[in-house]
């Protein structure tokens, strides 16, 4: 019996085999090589990469310095725009018609260059190139009187002769 006994405390006393390992892989959030994360600051709907600042606004346009170099930070920017025409060259890298994907309707024109100031590497000159939206249409005689004119093309203010 101490045989049996002996046996079944063995049996009992077993650690339970370790679960299997399963492999994860890469978190979804893991950057790929030669990708670089997004900032928090947004130059008209075009996210920024870290380690990137603005260094002034203005109503249609933002310069950007960045530590990243020229075609790392024209790589961002490819990656991060819509439905550009990029024109790459050994002094800039230019993208014409460029379409932020959170604002679709937005058009800007972006340049990327080396930089020398400061720490920067590079510098990048985000224009707003949107157009306006169509002017509401007018009748003839709308347009007219607009322009300062009656419905035969003459002056309405005599004084006012253009």
């Amino acid at each position: 019996m101490t045989i049996l006994a002996a046996a079944l405390l063995a049996a009992a006393c077993k650690k339970p085999p370790p679960p299997p390992e399963v492999d994860a892989g890469k978190p979804k959030d893991h950057l790929r090589e030669g990708e670089f994360p997004e900032g928090h600051e947004n130059a008209f709907g075009l996210v920024l990469p870290r380690d990137s600042s603005i260094v002034y606004r203005i109503t249609d346009m933002v310069e950007v310095r960045s530590r990243l170099l020229p075609e790392e930070l024209s790589n961002y920017v490819r990656a991060h725009v819509q439905d550009a025409k990029i024109v790459a060259g050994a002094q800039k890298t230019t993208f014409e018609d460029a379409v932020p994907p959170k604002e679709p309707n937005r058009r800007l024109h972006i340049e990327v260059t080396v930089s020398y100031k400061d720490a920067a590497r590079s510098s990048m000159r985000v224009r707003d190139v949107t157009p306006p939206p169509p002017a509401p249409s007018m009748t003839p005689d709308e347009a007219y009187r607009k322009a300062g004119r009656g419905p035969d093309g003459k002056p309405l203010d005599p004084k006012n002769m253009f």
